[in-house]
């Protein structure tokens, strides 16, 4: 990346320093005795602190001062001479889109660039970029986009209103002045539980939906998710081990088992109802507060069963391998909704196995006295609340 930072004119990207720094302003007035240690990004990297919760993706957007660029060009070498929208390829930084278009009520160009920000941190070993870096990472974008274009390019907030004096530094305020059209958070976590399947959550949806949407691969599920509109908040959790293996980075290390995301995408028109949508509005506060929102909502916080689990308790508790298995097979059917082909007899006879083991049949193999863990917001964890005891 380093070699992207040339045409700037000054240092890489350091996440490090800027995070530092980030941590020193947030922390002010509250370690005046020195009482408070700061972590250091590496520190809080192998803590397991950062790099688990943050921004996935970023649209934002910017105005270009028509009278400090000449637009065709900027935009045949911005875009590789494509007319409205593409790739936008600066040697050593990851990809970004853009696109622009002509704002006749301002009178002026807007620009607007969609990225991944952890793309630009992931060499510091961050998989998710810190909801405290964001600001700096979009800043880092906003100038590499006009050094590689045409670095004589002002963004309109560089322009002085009244002197139309031009700048090449940004104004204190100037995040007050970019747009959010997109964005998307996350929350990662780590699962050391070999009872764990995401299949576990295949009956969870949001409080305010009403159906699922279950994407599988090889029979497995590995994202869990619902419809939605174009303007509606979409809600996922995935196995992002899963993801990578199957997409993976150059240069980036392969993803442990168990590492499942929970993503939450944000379209501009709910960015503007919640007030999120000027880059000014993105504090670490206001976004780890939105993020928990949506993970209250989606009711994937519930306490998971193992199907394996059940099992294997049921024989603890006395059943026969045959006994377990007749019970096993009777709740699926009732899961079902239909009828184990047996006689009464015979089914009377498993229902009063089941009640002596304080099974509900109307749970069916979702018996809530049998969860094994849960996903924690909070701690960033997957708590585990009955040990393992799986033998075969």
């Amino acid at each position: 990346m380093s070699e992207s930072l040339n045409i700037l004119g000054s240092e890489p990207f350091n996440a490090s320093k800027l995070y530092s720094e980030e941590r020193a302003l947030s922390n002010r007035g509250l370690n005046d005795d020195n009482s408070v240690q700061l972590l250091s990004l590496e520190e809080a990297i192998r803590g397991g602190i950062l790099g688990r919760r943050g921004v996935d993706r970023i649209a934002i957007g910017a105005t270009i001062h028509p009278d400090t660029v000449a637009i065709g060009a900027f935009l045949g070498r911005l875009l590789e001479g494509r007319l409205w929208e593409g790739r936008i390829s600066i040697p050593g930084l990851p990809p970004i889109h853009g696109s622009w278009a002509w704002n006749t009520r301002a009178w002026n160009y807007l620009l607007r660039l969609e990225f991944n920000p952890s793309d630009f941190l992931r060499e510091h070993g961050i998989e998710l970029c810190p909801f405290s870096l964001i600001s700096d990472v979009c800043q880092y974008v906003l100038k590499a986009v006009i050094a590689f274009a045409d670095p004589d390019a002002r963004y309109g907030f560089q322009v002085n209103d009244i002197t139309s004096e031009k700048s090449a530094e940004f104004p204190e305020d100037w995040k007050k002045h970019v747009h959010v059209q997109v964005l998307d958070l996350a929350q990662d976590f780590l699962v050391d539980d070999k009872r764990f399947l995401l299949d576990d959550l295949k009956y969870l949806r949001p409080k305010w939906k009403r159906g699922l949407a279950n994407f599988l691969e090889n029979k497995l599920v590995e994202t869990v998710s619902h419809p939605a509109g174009a303007d509606s908040v979409v809600l996922k959790i995935y196995d992002k081990h899963a993801e990578r293996a199957a997409n993976p980075k150059s240069g980036v290390p392969p993803i442990e088992n168990g590492h499942t995301r929970f993503e939450v995408h944000i379209p501009s028109a709910i960015l503007r109802e919640t007030s999120l949508s000027k880059l000014e509005d993105l504090s670490e506060v206001r976004l780890n507060d939105t993020l928990g929102e949506y993970w209250e909502a989606s009711n994937w916080s519930t306490p998971l069963v193992s199907k394996i689990q059940l099992l294997q308790s049921m024989r603890e508790n006395g059943l026969s391998d045959e006994e377990a298995g007749l019970v096993f097979t009777y709740l699926y059917f009732k899961e079902k909704h239909q009828e184990l082909p047996m006689p009464d007899r015979k089914i009377r006879k498993i229902r009063r196995m089941a009640k002596r083991l304080n099974m509900r049949i109307s749970e069916g193999l979702e018996q809530s006295g049998y969860a094994y863990g849960y996903f924690n917001f909070e701690a960033q964890s997957f708590v585990v609340t009955v040990p393992d005891s799986v033998s075969v």
